[in-house]
């Protein structure tokens, strides 16, 4: 560019010269023409060139004071993190150097030079969740604070309400003393039985007030009032009545020691608190009538009128209870045995009273233990604290209830008054009768050889581990029966057990000895398929009708009636 414009140069005052000599020399024009042409176009180039240079320039210069900017921010960044060090090792940690000295090792390493970022980001996260546990103590130290203030608070409520007690409590004495005249016991008395007997169960204490208006009534007689010592309510679709019998009359007996004033003060106090909290044992007894009438579950008719009676042993210091069925195809016995887990009983035999019985529910009742019960009604299992007598009454119902539509069914059965009663809701698991595979042709109670001596009827002859070994309870207080179904010209033998606590513990069937088949000595594995479906799968035929509490006492019926429809 530079040789171009150099020679264009020349060339113009090499023209200029030679028109200056010769001012009409053409060729000289031409060459002066040309020559201005040419520094003319090596101008514009030299205009775009700089122009290109100039905008190089410009972005060379934006690009340095983004680089200027960049230091700068480095600088200050340098600056604050310096600042920050400084200010981060200048700053004391006294829990931190506590908590060090007493786990004897170092919580946070020390920053240096060499540390790495590794090192850095765990002391981060180290003091990260130190912080974290520090927001979460506070927030406990706040809750646990307003927690402190609340009982704060209702303590200065109760202590108002306690230090006004005293002087409300003497008013009332001072309105009553008109009233306390006509009572047959001194106020001292009077209070501590009643603090005594508070300590009871709620059927025992409503027992103990009726038997104390029942004694003043005595030795008060009021033509115009008229007493009723009986209580009735409803549970479970049952009529259920509770009526004291009291023993006051007397004039030499208990009661009427306990109505003689002492001059002792304490050992009045002490007198009545143990007459009192055995007043229901030694004057009186109770009884509870339990009436299911108007019910009908399939079939079955349920109508029955059950009296327990509650009596209390001297001699066992225990509470018996005695069942007595007034109206109804009931058969007492153990209905009421392991009414909760666990509770068996005992049975004693009375040649006055008949057959008694001990169980944990009737010393409940009493107030005589507080032995833990499982609640039946409660699919989690609760402790006696949420046990009450209306769920002890519910649970007697409910089996009272199950063994009336038991009894029916065996009635039926032993009638031979076949087909099996099925229950309506059941009758689409089953096909008709005519199609049954077996035919029932027998019902007769059995008694299994060495039940009494205590074999089990339902355990195989071969050595097993005790662990699979039932109690004798589990057998000896069941019902047994031998069934027998026929098919063609073949014979099917079966035993039946039937438990106290059905349907709650399903029946069971045994369709061949636990040492080989009935009336062969080898296996069938046929017959262990059909004992399987009955006795493993029972579920399938138990039935939950919320309309007939019943229902679920077919499931014997509905196993024979499985039985009938296989194919073995």
């Amino acid at each position: 560019f530079n040789v171009v414009m150099d020679a264009a140069v020349e060339k113009a005052s090499s023209a200029v010269e030679a028109l200056y000599k010769a001012p009409r020399n053409g060729v000289a024009r031409r060459e002066l023409l040309v020559a201005l042409a040419q520094m003319k176009s090596c101008g514009r180039q030299a205009f775009v060139q700089l122009e290109s240079q100039r905008e190089r320039v410009r972005e060379r210069r934006t690009a340095l004071d983004g680089h200027i900017l960049g230091l700068q921010n480095l600088l200050y960044e340098r600056e604050h993190l310096l600042r920050n060090v400084f200010l981060c090792r200048e700053f004391t940690t006294p829990q931190l150097q506590r908590l060090q000295e007493d786990e004897g090792e170092t919580v946070v390493k020390a920053v240096t030079t060499e540390s790495t970022a590794v090192d850095h980001r765990a002391n981060l996260l180290q003091l990260e969740q130190e912080k974290e546990e520090r927001q979460r103590l506070e927030q406990q130290i706040r809750s646990l604070r307003e927690s402190l203030q609340e009982r704060r608070n209702e303590a200065s409520t109760t202590r108002r309400f306690l230090d006004t007690l005293p002087e409300q409590l003497k008013n009332i004495e001072e309105a009553s003393q008109a009233l306390q005249q006509t009572l047959g016991l001194p106020r001292s008395e009077i209070r501590a039985a009643h603090a005594a007997a508070a300590r009871l169960s709620r059927p025992l204490y409503l027992a103990f007030r009726q038997l104390d208006a029942l004694r003043n009534l005595a030795l008060h007689p009021r033509t115009e009032t008229e007493t009723n010592d009986d209580i009735t309510w409803t549970i479970g679709g049952a009529e259920v009545d509770l009526h004291v019998q009291s023993a006051v009359g007397s004039d030499d007996g208990p009661s009427a020691k306990r109505r003689r004033k002492s001059t002792d003060e304490d050992n009045a106090n002490a007198r009545a608190s143990q007459d009192a909290a055995n007043l229901l044992l030694d004057d009186a007894s109770f009884t509870m009538t339990i009436e299911v009438s108007g019910e009908s579950s399939g079939q079955i008719a349920i109508a029955f009128k059950v009296v327990l009676g509650f009596f209390f042993s001297e001699a066992r210091k225990r509470t018996l209870l005695k069942v007595t069925v007034e109206e109804g195809e009931l058969a007492p016995g153990n209905a009421l045995c392991n009414l909760f887990p666990g509770d068996v009983g005992e049975q004693l035999d009375d040649q006055k009273n008949g057959p008694l019985y001990e169980y944990c529910w009737v010393q409940y009742l009493c107030g005589l233990d507080t032995l833990p019960l499982c609640n039946p009604s409660h699919a989690s299992g609760e402790d006696a604290s949420a046990l009450t007598a209306a769920d002890i009454t519910a649970a007697i119902v409910d089996r009272l209830r199950f063994r009336a539509v038991l009894e029916g069914m065996l009635g039926h059965l032993q009638k031979t008054t076949f087909p099996l009663p099925i229950h309506p809701a059941a009758q689409s698991l089953f096909p008709a009768a005519s199609k049954d595979k077996w035919t029932m042709s027998s019902w007769t109670p059995v008694l299994p050889d060495g039940l009494q001596e205590g074999k089990d009827p339902f355990r195989y002859d071969v050595g097993l581990p005790e662990s699979s070994t039932r109690e004798k309870w589990e057998f000896q207080k069941c019902q047994y029966f031998a069934a027998t179904f026929v098919r063609d010209h073949a014979s099917l033998k079966a035993l039946v057990e039937v438990s106290p606590e059905y349907p709650i513990r399903p029946p069971r069937v045994l369709l061949q000895g636990r040492s080989g088949g009935v009336g062969t000595a080898a296996f069938d594995q046929d017959l262990k398929h059909v004992e399987t479906e009955v006795n493993i799968y029972y579920d399938e035929l138990v039935l939950e009708d919320a309309a007939d509490p019943g229902a679920a006492a077919f499931l014997l019926a509905h196993q024979l009636r499985r039985i009938q429809v296989l194919e073995n």
